[in-house]
């Protein structure tokens, strides 16, 4: 990491942090969050419309508090490049491990893909996760408006 900092905790941890990162709190939106869907369950609950996007915008708070915590508590998880997952479906193995390899080459492929654009594993959720997430997100929100308005 260019330009980051290590700096001791309390408790003993080296922690490596990032210029721009400093003093961003983690779980940040959570008041925004909380105050909103409240506000909002308690003065138009009665009103149709507004329990899609309240519920979008607690899907992708989930997400982004899942991400904080994967980025607390995870650990590194390995990544797979094109070549590494074509090497997989081609090595002596068992037949029904050649199987099983093939039928997960479209997510194998789809992730490494990821990596090949630039994205940088951590511990916290990958970038085809949060794709997949974003996705989920815009088809309900479509659902939501194609039969409700």
């Amino acid at each position: 990491m260019r330009g980051a900092r290590k700096e001791k905790t309390a408790d003993g941890k080296i922690l490596e942090i990032q210029p721009q990162k400093k003093g961003t709190p983690f779980m940040g939106g959570l008041i925004m969050v909380v105050i909103v869907p409240l506000f909002t369950i308690v003065f138009n609950w009665h009103r149709e419309w507004t329990w899609i996007p309240i519920g979008v915008m607690l899907l992708m708070a989930i997400a982004g508090g899942l991400d904080d915590i994967l980025d607390i508590y995870g650990r590194e998880r390995p990544v797979a490049r094109v070549k590494d997952v074509l090497q997989k479906l081609t090595a002596k193995s068992s037949i029904l491990m050649k199987i099983y390899r093939f039928l997960l080459l479209p997510w194998d492929l789809y992730k490494a893909i990821f990596y090949e654009l630039g994205s940088s594993p951590g511990r916290s959720l990958h970038s085809h996760e949060r794709f997949l997430l974003h996705v989920l997100a815009g088809v309900i929100i479509a659902w939501w408006y194609y039969f409700k308005v």
